[in-house]
Protein backbone atom coordinates (compact mmCIF):
# COMPACT_ATOMS: atom_id res chain seq x y z
CA UNK A 1 0.00 0.00 0.00
CA UNK A 2 0.88 3.47 -0.61
CA UNK A 3 1.16 5.74 2.38
CA UNK A 4 -1.78 7.49 1.52
CA UNK A 5 -3.59 3.72 1.65
CA UNK A 6 -1.98 2.88 4.70
CA UNK A 7 -3.03 6.12 6.62
CA UNK A 8 -6.43 5.53 5.47
CA UNK A 9 -6.50 1.89 6.44
CA UNK A 10 -5.29 3.05 9.60
CA UNK A 11 -8.25 5.39 9.72
CA UNK A 12 -11.20 2.58 9.16
CA UNK A 13 -9.10 0.53 11.61
CA UNK A 14 -9.30 3.01 14.44
CA UNK A 15 -12.76 3.62 13.33
CA UNK A 16 -14.37 0.36 13.58
CA UNK A 17 -12.36 -0.01 16.51
CA UNK A 18 -14.04 2.78 18.54
CA UNK A 19 -17.35 1.63 16.78
CA UNK A 20 -17.04 -1.68 18.44
CA UNK A 21 -15.97 0.17 21.88
CA UNK A 22 -19.23 2.23 21.87
CA UNK A 23 -21.50 -0.34 20.73
CA UNK A 24 -20.04 -2.24 24.01
CA UNK A 25 -20.94 0.55 26.27
CA UNK A 26 -24.91 0.80 24.92
CA UNK A 27 -24.76 -3.15 25.47
CA UNK A 28 -23.52 -2.83 29.33
CA UNK A 29 -26.44 -0.26 29.57
CA UNK A 30 -27.23 2.32 32.75
CA UNK A 31 -25.13 5.54 32.06
CA UNK A 32 -22.49 3.77 29.81
CA UNK A 33 -25.66 3.45 27.22
CA UNK A 34 -25.99 6.96 26.65
CA UNK A 35 -22.65 7.66 26.79
CA UNK A 36 -22.32 4.97 23.84
CA UNK A 37 -25.14 6.77 21.58
CA UNK A 38 -23.76 10.19 22.08
CA UNK A 39 -20.35 9.42 20.81
CA UNK A 40 -21.58 7.51 18.39
CA UNK A 41 -24.08 10.56 17.00
CA UNK A 42 -21.08 12.55 17.37
CA UNK A 43 -18.44 10.06 15.36
CA UNK A 44 -20.98 8.67 12.43
CA UNK A 45 -20.01 10.68 9.75
CA UNK A 46 -16.21 9.56 10.64
CA UNK A 47 -17.86 6.40 11.16
CA UNK A 48 -19.45 5.96 7.60
CA UNK A 49 -16.63 7.53 5.79
CA UNK A 50 -13.86 4.82 7.56
CA UNK A 51 -16.78 1.91 6.68
CA UNK A 52 -17.02 3.90 2.88
CA UNK A 53 -13.35 3.35 2.23
CA UNK A 54 -12.74 -0.27 3.36
CA UNK A 55 -15.50 -0.95 1.09
CA UNK A 56 -14.11 0.54 -1.88
CA UNK A 57 -10.93 -1.63 -1.11
CA UNK A 58 -12.10 -4.90 0.16
CA UNK A 59 -11.95 -6.05 -3.55
CA UNK A 60 -8.09 -5.96 -4.08
CA UNK A 61 -6.72 -5.49 -0.59
CA UNK A 62 -6.96 -8.45 2.24
CA UNK A 63 -6.30 -5.67 4.91
CA UNK A 64 -9.23 -3.36 3.83
CA UNK A 65 -11.62 -6.66 3.28
CA UNK A 66 -11.21 -7.84 6.65
CA UNK A 67 -12.07 -4.48 8.48
CA UNK A 68 -14.91 -3.69 5.76
CA UNK A 69 -16.39 -7.52 6.69
CA UNK A 70 -16.05 -6.82 10.44
CA UNK A 71 -17.57 -2.96 10.43
CA UNK A 72 -21.27 -4.46 10.60
CA UNK A 73 -20.86 -6.93 13.47
CA UNK A 74 -18.59 -4.29 15.32
CA UNK A 75 -21.93 -2.15 15.91
CA UNK A 76 -24.83 -4.11 15.88
CA UNK A 77 -26.49 -3.11 17.87
CA UNK A 78 -25.92 0.96 17.67
CA UNK A 79 -26.10 0.29 14.16
CA UNK A 80 -29.58 -1.17 14.20
CA UNK A 81 -30.80 1.80 16.41
CA UNK A 82 -29.36 4.27 14.37
CA UNK A 83 -28.77 3.47 10.80
CA UNK A 84 -31.79 3.53 8.04
CA UNK A 85 -32.61 -0.17 6.96
CA UNK A 86 -31.22 0.79 3.57
CA UNK A 87 -27.72 1.87 4.43
CA UNK A 88 -27.55 -1.24 7.01
CA UNK A 89 -28.26 -3.62 4.30
CA UNK A 90 -25.51 -2.06 2.06
CA UNK A 91 -22.89 -2.51 4.94
CA UNK A 92 -23.90 -6.14 5.70
CA UNK A 93 -23.85 -7.08 1.97
CA UNK A 94 -20.32 -5.66 1.64
CA UNK A 95 -19.34 -7.40 4.94
CA UNK A 96 -20.84 -10.76 3.51
CA UNK A 97 -18.69 -10.02 0.25
CA UNK A 98 -15.73 -9.69 1.81
CA UNK A 99 -15.82 -12.44 4.51
CA UNK A 100 -16.60 -15.38 1.50
CA UNK A 101 -13.67 -14.08 -0.55
CA UNK A 102 -11.85 -14.65 2.91
CA UNK A 103 -12.73 -17.48 3.68
CA UNK A 104 -14.07 -16.27 6.80
CA UNK A 105 -17.01 -18.89 7.12
CA UNK A 106 -18.01 -17.50 11.28
CA UNK A 107 -18.34 -14.20 10.09
CA UNK A 108 -20.06 -15.30 6.93
CA UNK A 109 -22.59 -16.90 8.71
CA UNK A 110 -23.01 -13.85 10.82
CA UNK A 111 -23.42 -11.74 8.31
CA UNK A 112 -26.20 -14.02 7.11
CA UNK A 113 -27.77 -13.61 10.22
CA UNK A 114 -27.44 -9.57 10.17
CA UNK A 115 -28.78 -10.02 6.49
CA UNK A 116 -32.13 -11.96 8.51
CA UNK A 117 -32.43 -9.51 11.09
CA UNK A 118 -32.65 -6.45 8.56
CA UNK A 119 -35.08 -8.08 6.54
CA UNK A 120 -37.87 -9.00 9.63
CA UNK A 121 -37.43 -5.55 10.12
CA UNK A 122 -38.94 -4.63 6.95
CA UNK A 123 -42.02 -6.60 7.07
CA UNK A 124 -40.12 -9.63 4.41
CA UNK A 125 -40.40 -12.59 6.97
CA UNK A 126 -39.94 -15.16 4.36
CA UNK A 127 -37.07 -13.59 2.94
CA UNK A 128 -35.38 -13.63 6.37
CA UNK A 129 -36.01 -16.86 7.27
CA UNK A 130 -34.09 -18.12 4.47
CA UNK A 131 -30.61 -15.78 5.55
CA UNK A 132 -31.36 -17.54 9.02
CA UNK A 133 -31.24 -21.42 8.07
CA UNK A 134 -28.15 -19.91 5.74
CA UNK A 135 -26.76 -18.97 8.93
CA UNK A 136 -27.63 -21.94 11.07
CA UNK A 137 -26.57 -24.20 8.75
CA UNK A 138 -23.03 -22.84 9.13
CA UNK A 139 -23.10 -22.35 12.79
CA UNK A 140 -23.54 -26.11 13.09
CA UNK A 141 -21.26 -26.91 10.46
CA UNK A 142 -18.61 -25.13 12.98
CA UNK A 143 -20.00 -26.20 16.11
CA UNK A 144 -20.80 -22.47 16.73
CA UNK A 145 -23.45 -22.55 19.65
CA UNK A 146 -23.51 -19.25 20.65
CA UNK A 147 -24.16 -18.33 17.18
CA UNK A 148 -26.90 -21.46 16.57
CA UNK A 149 -28.61 -19.79 19.41
CA UNK A 150 -28.75 -16.79 18.50
CA UNK A 151 -30.00 -17.77 14.90
CA UNK A 152 -32.35 -20.32 16.78
CA UNK A 153 -34.34 -17.21 18.71
CA UNK A 154 -34.29 -15.44 15.40
CA UNK A 155 -36.05 -17.80 13.55
CA UNK A 156 -38.49 -17.87 16.71
CA UNK A 157 -38.96 -14.12 15.64
CA UNK A 158 -39.83 -14.87 12.58
CA UNK A 159 -42.21 -17.68 13.32
CA UNK A 160 -44.00 -15.49 15.55
CA UNK A 161 -44.72 -13.10 12.61
CA UNK A 162 -45.85 -15.79 10.72
CA UNK A 163 -48.43 -16.45 12.95
CA UNK A 164 -47.02 -20.07 13.88
CA UNK A 165 -46.31 -19.27 17.56
CA UNK A 166 -45.73 -23.48 18.24
CA UNK A 167 -42.97 -23.77 15.89
CA UNK A 168 -41.70 -20.23 17.54
CA UNK A 169 -41.52 -22.03 21.04
CA UNK A 170 -40.17 -25.00 19.78
CA UNK A 171 -36.57 -22.73 18.92
CA UNK A 172 -37.58 -20.34 21.88
CA UNK A 173 -36.86 -23.38 24.09
CA UNK A 174 -33.88 -24.33 23.26
CA UNK A 175 -32.71 -20.85 23.19
CA UNK A 176 -33.46 -20.38 27.03
CA UNK A 177 -31.80 -24.06 27.92
CA UNK A 178 -28.70 -22.81 26.02
CA UNK A 179 -28.14 -19.45 27.98
CA UNK A 180 -29.19 -21.10 31.04
CA UNK A 181 -26.68 -23.26 30.55
CA UNK A 182 -23.96 -21.01 30.13
CA UNK A 183 -25.09 -18.10 32.58
CA UNK A 184 -25.36 -15.87 29.60
CA UNK A 185 -28.17 -13.42 31.34
CA UNK A 186 -29.52 -11.16 28.88
CA UNK A 187 -29.55 -13.73 25.99
CA UNK A 188 -31.63 -15.44 29.00
CA UNK A 189 -33.86 -12.26 29.23
CA UNK A 190 -34.31 -12.20 25.56
CA UNK A 191 -35.18 -15.71 25.39
CA UNK A 192 -37.97 -15.30 28.29
CA UNK A 193 -39.92 -12.17 26.42
CA UNK A 194 -40.32 -14.35 23.34
CA UNK A 195 -41.47 -17.38 25.00
CA UNK A 196 -43.86 -14.16 26.96
CA UNK A 197 -44.62 -13.14 23.06
CA UNK A 198 -45.60 -16.53 21.94
CA UNK A 199 -47.50 -17.57 24.39
CA UNK A 200 -49.49 -14.33 24.18
CA UNK A 201 -50.57 -15.10 20.64
CA UNK A 202 -51.61 -18.65 21.78
CA UNK A 203 -53.67 -16.19 24.46
CA UNK A 204 -52.28 -18.28 26.87
CA UNK A 205 -51.84 -14.96 29.24
CA UNK A 206 -50.81 -16.44 32.84
CA UNK A 207 -48.00 -17.97 31.32
CA UNK A 208 -47.40 -15.11 28.91
CA UNK A 209 -47.52 -12.41 31.65
CA UNK A 210 -45.23 -14.31 33.77
CA UNK A 211 -42.32 -15.10 31.28
CA UNK A 212 -42.99 -11.16 30.30
CA UNK A 213 -42.49 -10.15 34.03
CA UNK A 214 -39.22 -11.87 34.54
CA UNK A 215 -37.84 -10.51 31.00
CA UNK A 216 -38.05 -7.31 32.63
CA UNK A 217 -37.15 -7.89 36.00
CA UNK A 218 -33.88 -8.84 34.23
CA UNK A 219 -33.63 -6.69 31.62
CA UNK A 220 -33.46 -3.91 34.58
CA UNK A 221 -31.13 -5.48 36.59
CA UNK A 222 -28.76 -6.03 33.29
CA UNK A 223 -29.74 -1.70 32.83
CA UNK A 224 -30.99 -2.92 29.03
CA UNK A 225 -33.03 -0.08 28.25
CA UNK A 226 -33.98 -1.30 24.54
CA UNK A 227 -34.71 -5.02 25.98
CA UNK A 228 -37.05 -3.13 29.05
CA UNK A 229 -38.77 -1.28 26.52
CA UNK A 230 -39.38 -4.45 24.19
CA UNK A 231 -40.54 -6.36 27.12
CA UNK A 232 -42.66 -2.55 28.81
CA UNK A 233 -44.16 -3.37 25.26
CA UNK A 234 -45.43 -7.25 25.48
CA UNK A 235 -46.54 -7.04 28.51
CA UNK A 236 -48.94 -3.91 27.54
CA UNK A 237 -50.13 -6.35 24.51
CA UNK A 238 -50.94 -9.01 26.99
CA UNK A 239 -52.80 -6.94 29.25
CA UNK A 240 -54.91 -5.14 26.05
CA UNK A 241 -55.87 -8.93 25.26
CA UNK A 242 -57.24 -9.46 28.83
CA UNK A 243 -58.90 -6.59 28.06
CA UNK A 244 -57.16 -4.15 31.23
CA UNK A 245 -56.87 -1.51 29.00
CA UNK A 246 -55.74 1.01 32.31
CA UNK A 247 -52.54 -1.35 32.63
CA UNK A 248 -51.97 -1.68 29.30
CA UNK A 249 -51.41 2.09 28.98
CA UNK A 250 -49.18 2.02 31.68
CA UNK A 251 -46.69 -0.23 30.30
CA UNK A 252 -46.96 1.48 26.49
CA UNK A 253 -46.52 4.96 28.21
CA UNK A 254 -43.22 3.21 29.74
CA UNK A 255 -42.35 1.74 26.88
CA UNK A 256 -42.52 5.10 25.13
CA UNK A 257 -40.79 7.36 27.66
CA UNK A 258 -38.03 5.10 27.30
CA UNK A 259 -37.79 4.60 23.75
CA UNK A 260 -37.42 8.71 23.37
CA UNK A 261 -35.10 8.79 25.99
CA UNK A 262 -32.45 6.65 23.76
CA UNK A 263 -33.71 8.06 20.75
CA UNK A 264 -34.91 4.57 19.32
CA UNK A 265 -37.27 5.39 16.68
CA UNK A 266 -38.74 1.92 15.97
CA UNK A 267 -39.36 1.32 19.67
CA UNK A 268 -40.74 4.60 19.45
CA UNK A 269 -43.12 4.08 16.78
CA UNK A 270 -44.27 0.57 18.17
CA UNK A 271 -45.12 2.06 21.28
CA UNK A 272 -47.20 4.99 19.50
CA UNK A 273 -48.92 2.51 17.40
CA UNK A 274 -49.73 0.03 20.64
CA UNK A 275 -51.59 3.05 22.21
CA UNK A 276 -53.16 4.03 18.69
CA UNK A 277 -54.64 0.49 18.79
CA UNK A 278 -55.45 0.98 22.35
CA UNK A 279 -57.28 4.18 21.84
CA UNK A 280 -59.08 2.30 19.43
CA UNK A 281 -60.39 -0.33 21.63
CA UNK A 282 -61.75 3.04 24.71
CA UNK A 283 -63.33 4.68 21.25
CA UNK A 284 -61.07 7.67 21.57
CA UNK A 285 -60.63 7.76 17.64
CA UNK A 286 -59.17 11.22 17.08
CA UNK A 287 -56.27 10.15 19.38
CA UNK A 288 -56.02 6.54 17.93
CA UNK A 289 -55.92 8.54 14.47
CA UNK A 290 -53.15 11.38 15.81
CA UNK A 291 -51.15 8.26 17.55
CA UNK A 292 -51.22 6.06 14.31
CA UNK A 293 -50.32 8.75 11.59
CA UNK A 294 -47.49 9.55 13.70
CA UNK A 295 -46.09 5.78 14.41
CA UNK A 296 -46.69 5.55 10.36
CA UNK A 297 -44.21 8.28 9.77
CA UNK A 298 -41.51 7.34 11.73
CA UNK A 299 -42.05 3.07 10.69
CA UNK A 300 -41.90 4.43 7.34
CA UNK A 301 -38.33 7.08 7.98
CA UNK A 302 -37.07 3.61 9.98
CA UNK A 303 -37.59 1.60 6.74
CA UNK A 304 -40.56 -0.57 8.49
CA UNK A 305 -42.37 -1.54 6.35
CA UNK A 306 -44.08 -3.56 7.96
CA UNK A 307 -44.61 -1.91 11.16
CA UNK A 308 -45.80 0.89 8.74
CA UNK A 309 -48.66 -1.61 6.80
CA UNK A 310 -50.04 -2.60 10.44
CA UNK A 311 -50.28 1.31 11.22
CA UNK A 312 -52.10 1.55 8.09
CA UNK A 313 -54.50 -1.00 8.82
CA UNK A 314 -55.13 0.50 11.73
CA UNK A 315 -55.43 4.01 10.68
CA UNK A 316 -57.93 2.38 8.34
CA UNK A 317 -60.45 0.86 11.64
CA UNK A 318 -60.06 4.17 13.26
CA UNK A 319 -61.62 6.11 10.44
CA UNK A 320 -64.40 3.70 9.76
CA UNK A 321 -65.39 3.71 13.35
CA UNK A 322 -65.45 7.64 12.83
CA UNK A 323 -67.53 7.23 10.00
CA UNK A 324 -64.92 8.42 7.48
CA UNK A 325 -65.07 5.72 4.65
CA UNK A 326 -63.17 7.64 1.99
CA UNK A 327 -59.75 7.95 4.65
CA UNK A 328 -61.21 4.06 5.72
CA UNK A 329 -60.54 2.72 1.60
CA UNK A 330 -57.12 5.16 1.56
CA UNK A 331 -55.63 4.07 4.76
CA UNK A 332 -56.12 -0.16 3.63
CA UNK A 333 -55.52 0.29 0.40
CA UNK A 334 -52.28 1.30 1.49
CA UNK A 335 -51.93 -1.01 4.08
CA UNK A 336 -52.55 -3.85 1.00
CA UNK A 337 -49.71 -1.99 -1.22
CA UNK A 338 -46.96 -2.50 1.48
CA UNK A 339 -48.61 -5.86 2.72
CA UNK A 340 -48.76 -7.14 -0.98
CA UNK A 341 -45.21 -6.30 -1.75
CA UNK A 342 -43.60 -7.54 1.54
CA UNK A 343 -46.08 -10.94 1.77
CA UNK A 344 -47.34 -10.31 4.83
CA UNK A 345 -49.63 -12.52 6.78
CA UNK A 346 -52.23 -10.60 6.99
CA UNK A 347 -52.44 -10.30 3.25
CA UNK A 348 -55.70 -12.25 2.34
CA UNK A 349 -57.30 -10.48 5.23
CA UNK A 350 -56.34 -6.88 3.80
CA UNK A 351 -57.68 -7.83 0.54
CA UNK A 352 -60.69 -8.77 1.76
CA UNK A 353 -61.28 -5.89 3.90
CA UNK A 354 -60.73 -3.67 1.09
CA UNK A 355 -63.64 -5.60 -0.86
CA UNK A 356 -65.90 -5.07 2.17
CA UNK A 357 -64.89 -1.09 2.13
CA UNK A 358 -65.92 -1.01 -1.25
CA UNK A 359 -69.67 -1.42 -0.75
CA UNK A 360 -69.55 1.45 1.67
Amino acid sequence: MTSLQIAQFRHARHYRNLLRGLNKLYKEGGLALNAGLDRFDLELANIQAAQAWAGSQADGNDEAAAVCSSFPRAGASLLSLRLPAAVRLQWIERGLASAQRLGQRQAESYHLMDLGLVYAARGEIRRAVEFHEQALKIQRELSDRLGESATLGNLGNAYVRLKEPRRAIEFYEQVLAYYRETGEQRGEAYALNNLGVAYTDLDEFARAIEYLEQALTAQRNLGNTLGESDALGNLGIAYKNLRQFERAAEYYKQQLHLAREIHDRRGEATALSNLGRLSIEIADLARAVELLQQAAALFRAAGDRRGEGNAFWSLSLAFEKLGDWEQARVCNETALQIREAIQDPNLERTRQRAEQLKAK
